[in-house]
């Protein structure tokens, strides 16, 4: 129950931040949200090898914390490129009719907060944590779901992969976590960790 309340509490704080921003403002900051953490799952892994084998032996030696700086490092980076890019390009806010102002309100920050809870969620599988987190509820078997069995990180990894095949294909392609094996290949990985007396340790 800590791991789903924590899950609430983001989705909460998100919604909280975001409700007086208006339903224009919210679908751009959705829309930059969603983008920022489709680049991070797409450019995560990259930027922390590359930190990995520049980096020298120091950075190397906190191999099992890159994965998740990376991940989030770029999440940042790309929301306030965005942000910039976005703000600078709708300068007025678009004015709608109360009761659709109100109910894209509501949708735009659910949504929002849903698509944190998903990135939050999966970048725990890359974190440098126990195999089983956060008193035994964060995926406490390679095939539970998590957050009450709704599993957002499940349904996030499905749609990164779909992504990778269509809108964000590459060229040449390449699919995202093509053979499914994210989850089992971190939990591996958490488990190898959590067997080391600290963070500074080579793969």
């Amino acid at each position: 129950m800590l791991l789903a309340g924590m899950l609430v509490l983001i989705w909460v704080i998100c919604i909280a931040m975001l409700w007086n921003e208006g339903m224009w403002t919210n679908c751009i900051t959705f829309v930059n949200v969603l983008l920022s953490a489709l680049l991070a799952m797409n450019y995560w892994e990259p930027v922390a090898d590359l930190a990995e084998t520049k980096g020298g032996a120091y950075i190397r030696s906190f191999t099992y914390v890159l994965d998740y700086l990376s991940m989030w490092f770029l999440f940042f980076l790309a929301y306030i490129i965005l942000r910039q890019v976005t703000g600078s390009l709708s300068k007025t806010q678009v004015k709608f009719k109360m009761p659709i102002e109100q109910t894209g309100r509501v949708l735009s920050v659910i949504a929002i907060g849903w698509v944190m809870v998903c990135f939050f969620l999966t970048s725990l599988h890359t974190a440098p944590l126990a195999r089983t987190a956060v008193r035994g509820g964060f995926q406490a078997t390679p095939m539970s779901n998590n957050f009450l069995g709704i599993a957002p990180d499940r349904m996030w990894l499905g749609y990164v992969q779909h992504r990778s095949k269509n809108a964000l294909a590459n060229s040449p392609p390449v699919v995202f976590d093509e053979l499914s094996e994210f989850i089992f290949k971190y939990g591996e990985r958490r488990e190898r960790f959590s067997k080391e007396s600290k963070v500074r340790v080579n793969r």
